[in-house]
């Protein structure tokens, strides 16, 4: 029951104790739900790329396999190797950033674990 206080003609009253908990554990899980679903997407693009990165090398290793030695190569296929090798550098680069992304997610939920019964926050 919340405790009522009459100072001169106003009535305070202040909140039941478990509903203040609710309301707390309620804001505390919807930030573990943003924060949920940043770091299943952040980790859904790096799936995403490493896949296709993986696609992209056997496809470039192919290339090599099939192209003539590098001194005899015509410039248009050495062009096109060495635009290969930048976009496998971009990539590489993505999926690093993201892997830092998603620690740093990881360790940021970890700040907002739902309290056990009695405490919050």
């Amino acid at each position: 029951m919340a405790l009522s206080l009459s100072i001169g003609a106003h009535l305070f009253r202040t909140r039941n104790a478990a509903r203040d908990r609710k309301t707390d554990l309620d804001r505390l899980v919807l930030v573990r739900s943003g924060l949920q679903v940043a770091l299943t997407s952040a980790m859904n693009e790096k799936i995403g790329l490493q896949n296709r990165l993986d696609l992209h090398c056997a496809q470039v290793a192919s290339l090599l396999d099939n192209a003539p030695d590098y001194a005899e190569r015509p410039a248009d296929q050495e062009d096109e190797i060495a635009e290969a090798e930048r976009q496998v550098t971009a990539v590489q680069q993505r999926i690093r950033q993201l892997e830092a992304q998603v620690e740093k997610l990881v360790r940021t939920l970890s700040e907002f674990e739902v309290p056990k019964e009695d405490s919050i926050i």
